[in-house]
């Protein structure tokens, strides 16, 4: 009977138990489900803002530039949004300005120009250079979470160190010594080559923000045209090497040496026009000069090994054939300063009194022109109230 009692009374203490424990069950899925969700929210609105940022023309411009093979492309802009996805990165690029910013660069070291730099230093030094030559579109997206301090610009030509003083704290009243960007949209942009021939290809792109701020970017393409290099290498080290077997016969009055330089020069002159054919050959790609390069510094360090250890016996030095060098990568530079008018800040209808393109062609130098354009960059800065007010990197918002 008592056992029956026991069996009853466990029953119904069973029972009242088995709802709440439902009932919390049911809480924490619920807690769950929101959670995930609101991730996918988060996650669907970011992925709609990286859409929006990289369909912009200046951007598009600046990848169409930068790749010219549509997958490379593709492959770089995903891995920039995983980047974006990545809290550890930010947090190590705001560790890396906390010592590398051009604020606590510009005090300089306590040991003297001639010290070594301290470890930390030098690696966030590295990484931040770094994030604005590999990582450029990241920096660009998140530039709603960068914070520039205002750092004028010492130009002792302009003013004082005493007029740049009160600029600067004029400048600070007006806009104020920290600002974070409100906004990654692009108003409007333009850009300027400088060539140097046969070399590179430098693009500066001159953005400007909806706020007023311009920002600058470089990308330098370099000219891979080995057939130059290819033609300097026949024609002078090649050319040159002949007239020295030539001279080294006309000099000698050695006839067993006279005939085996002669064999020599026999056997080189072959080649060496096998090769000369090359040079002008327009069909060749820039692959092929490269292995024919190889191939005719294997054929002249050869002969020119065979000439030293007649003329030189065993003080002769083997030499090594030189190899062709490899195409250099194309550089990207994004750079850690933005630059505002407060005329044009202050005013809403930016595009209106502002042109970014008479912005460049007024106040920026290039090779083809030199610094004759003072004149027009002192009118220029005058009409929107002075010098530009510069800002540079000083901290990220995580």
């Amino acid at each position: 009977m008592k056992i029956n009692k026991l069996l009853t009374l466990f029953s119904i203490l069973s029972l009242s138990i088995l709802p709440l424990s439902c009932q919390n069950t049911g809480r924490y899925s619920t807690k769950k489900e929101i959670i995930t969700t609101s991730i996918k929210n988060e996650n669907y609105v970011l992925e709609q803002q990286w859409n929006n940022f990289i369909k912009q023309e200046s951007i598009s411009k600046i990848l169409n530039l930068i790749f010219d093979d549509d997958t490379k492309k593709t492959e770089f802009i995903n891995a920039q949004f995983q980047l974006i996805q990545n809290t550890k990165y930010a947090e190590e690029f705001k560790k890396s300005l906390i010592f590398s910013n051009n604020v606590s660069l510009g005090f300089g070291l306590d040991g003297g120009f001639f010290s070594e730099r301290p470890y930390i230093l030098t690696q966030s030094s590295k990484f931040l250079e770094e994030a604005k030559s590999k990582n450029w579109l990241w920096l660009l997206f998140n530039l709603t979470k960068i914070e520039f301090v205002n750092f004028p610009v010492f130009d002792q030509f302009v003013s004082s160190t005493d007029e740049t003083s009160l600029e600067a704290k004029k400048n600070g009243m007006e806009l104020g010594m920290f600002y974070t960007p409100k906004s990654n949209i692009f108003i409007d942009y333009t850009y300027k080559i400088e060539s140097i021939k046969d070399y590179s290809d430098t693009y500066q792109f001159y953005l400007l923000t909806n706020e007023g701020f311009i920002l600058n970017l470089n990308i330098t393409k370099y000219v891979d045209n080995y057939s130059w290099e290819y033609s300097n290498l026949i024609n002078n080290d090649g050319e040159n090497f002949i007239e020295e077997l030539n001279l080294s016969i006309n000099e000698s009055n050695d006839e067993s040496f006279k005939n085996q330089v002669n064999n020599i020069l026999s056997e080189f002159t072959q080649i060496h026009a096998i090769y000369k054919a090359k040079v002008k050959n327009s069909n060749n790609e820039i692959k092929d000069y490269r292995n024919a390069f190889n191939n005719y510094s294997v054929e002249l360090t050869k002969y020119k090994n065979q000439l030293g250890l007649l003329k030189n016996g065993a003080n002769w030095n083997i030499q090594e054939p030189i190899k062709a060098s490899q195409k250099v990568d194309d550089e990207v530079e994004l750079f850690s300063y933005i630059y505002v008018y407060s005329k044009v800040f202050l005013n809403k209808n930016k595009n209106d009194i502002f042109d970014i393109k008479q912005y460049v062609k007024n106040t920026v130098s290039f090779n083809d022109i030199p610094h004759n354009n003072e004149t027009n960059k002192i009118i220029f800065n005058d009409f929107y109230g002075g010098r530009p007010i510069r800002y540079t990197f000083y901290n990220i918002k995580l």
